[in-house]
């Protein structure tokens, strides 16, 4: 069995074969910090002025609102940095308002990725610190048991919590599982990454999930805050099932548009049917959303859900931060995003084609009437598909798309 010092190097080792730059003792960020600083802020502000089109003073206070987040809870500051680093920090100047990104989401290979290792922060030594543009994203925790890594990084947080401020999520591994989590999240709610392929689950993540590319797409649509009613909001991070999912689900959208554009006659509404795991509807339904309001091919989409579910209309009004929409309206005007309704009886006619209808498992069956949408594009959902009504679902929504 490897230890834990060779599974560190190996980990860096394969980092490294990806883009990722390991910095060793001669790093400045090492030799001449405090111990108790932790933001490389020469490559913060290195890597913001290669996407953003502003000055350093500009990127500068930038940095220093994100060092002076002010709310107490950890889990509140990680999640203010975390709508930082979706929407930008606007910095007022002499003649207007100036956004500063963060991140560069769009060209990932713009931004600046660090490796390194025995990283001390007072006390404290983390076994690896991925850096993106200077700042401690990801937490590589090596032990012989993965609940012992979680139980390390869980006495991290408390010893050092402002250090988790700026964390996407950490990972927890023995040398072949491994798991990754959010701060604050419970032991459980820690999830393995997996894919069609022959390897194992670290393996999985230091071939695939650690490309820059795909690093920064999970970040950016797969993790989010979900408020909760009379309790403290939660960080999740998505499944790897969800996250594929939903890009085969994007996938058809996108093809099934290029032939509506390029033979209008054919288009007939229909995407398919989504066959997905019990308990995760309302997160698949809203990451596939997310992703549809926020691409510009579709030229700000109106998302309909067609459901009697309160629990499903809750789960959307509580993520509406991560969807970036104000609220859940029950009319269809061109402005609004997201709309939930149980019928479309009392709707007027609209010919739009950037609408597209999400119909839940207690709708899936009955009449869409899409007389009232008739160039809207359909999705069925459905966590059991009975086999006496495949024929007339398939028929209502096309090919079954199987999401786990």
């Amino acid at each position: 069995m490897l230890k834990e010092k060779e599974i560190i190097n190996y980990i860096i080792t394969r980092l490294a074969n990806l883009g990722y730059f390991y910095q060793d003792e001669d790093n400045n960020l090492l030799k001449e910090r405090e111990l108790s600083e932790y933001i490389d802020e020469e490559i913060f502000v290195e890597s913001l002025l290669r996407f953003n089109d502003v000055s350093e003073p500009i990127i500068k206070e930038a940095l220093t609102k994100i060092k002076n987040l002010n709310t107490l809870s950890l889990l509140k500051r990680n999640e203010e940095f975390h709508e930082l680093l979706m929407n930008g920090i606007l910095i007022k100047t002499n003649k207007n308002e100036k956004r500063v990104r963060i991140v560069n989401f769009d060209n990932p290979f713009k931004n600046s990725f660090e490796i390194i290792k025995d990283f001390k922060v007072n006390n404290t030594i983390f076994d690896i610190v991925i850096f993106v543009n200077g700042f401690p994203f990801i937490i590589v925790e090596v032990k012989d048991k993965l609940k012992d890594a979680y139980n390390e990084i869980s006495s991290y947080q408390n010893d050092i919590p402002n250090f988790f401020s700026y964390n996407a999520f950490s990972l927890l591994t023995d040398g072949k599982n491994a798991l990754i989590g959010t701060v604050m999240a419970s032991f459980a709610s820690y999830k393995e990454w997996r894919m069609d392929l022959d390897l194992n689950p670290l393996e999985v993540l230091l071939t695939e999930f650690f490309k820059k590319e795909r690093l920064m797409d999970y970040i950016k649509n797969s993790i989010f805050f979900k408020e909760k009613e009379a309790e403290k909001p939660v960080k999740l991070v998505g499944e790897s099932y969800q996250y594929f999912g939903v890009l085969r689900v994007l996938d058809l959208i996108n093809k099934y548009r290029i032939i509506e554009n390029i033979k209008h006659k054919m288009r007939d509404g229909k995407v398919g049917l989504v066959l997905e795991k019990e308990g995760s509807k309302a997160l698949f339904m809203a990451m596939l959303a997310k992703r549809l309001i926020g691409n510009e091919i579709f030229n700000k989409p109106s998302i309909v859900v067609l459901t009697k579910d309160d629990e499903l209309y809750k789960s959307f009004y509580n993520l509406r931060s991560y969807l970036q929409v104000k609220s859940v309206k029950s009319s269809i005007v061109k402005e609004d995003r997201l709309f939930f309704m149980e019928t479309f009886s009392d709707l007027t006619i609209n010919e739009r084609c950037n609408i597209i209808v999400m119909v839940d498992e207690d709708s899936v069956k009955g009449n869409l009437n899409k007389d009232k949408l008739p160039n809207a594009t359909y999705i069925g959902f459905t966590i059991r598909l009975d086999e006496n009504l495949e024929k007339e679902l398939t028929d209502k929504y096309g090919r079954i798309i199987k999401c786990f």
